[in-house]
C-alpha cells in the first residue's frame, strides 16, 4: 500500500501541472484522501510502503524485493 506525505505528493503533481499551485493541489490531495479513506483502507497483511522521500526507480526497487522475499 504505497503513502506518500501529502505536500511531497502535491510537489510532484505540480511538476505535472505547473499551472497550478502546490498549495491548491495540496487541498486537493487533502480532500480526496478524506473522501478515499471511507471506501480505500490497506487490507490486515498490507505491507505499508512510504515513498515521501523515494524516487520512482527506489519504488520499484524496494516493491520488487518485497515480492521476491514473499515468494
Amino acid at each position: 500500500f504505497l503513502v506518500a506525505d501529502v505536500a511531497e505528493r502535491a510537489r510532484r503533481r505540480s511538476l505535472d501541472r505547473p499551472e497550478t499551485t502546490a498549495e491548491s493541489l495540496a487541498t486537493d490531495l487533502r480532500q480526496r484522501d478524506e473522501r478515499d479513506a471511507v471506501n480505500t483502507q490497506p487490507a490486515e497483511d498490507a505491507v505499508l510502503l512510504d515513498t515521501t522521500d523515494l524516487t520512482v526507480d527506489q519504488v520499484v526497487l524496494r516493491i520488487s524485493e518485497l515480492v521476491e522475499a514473499r515468494r
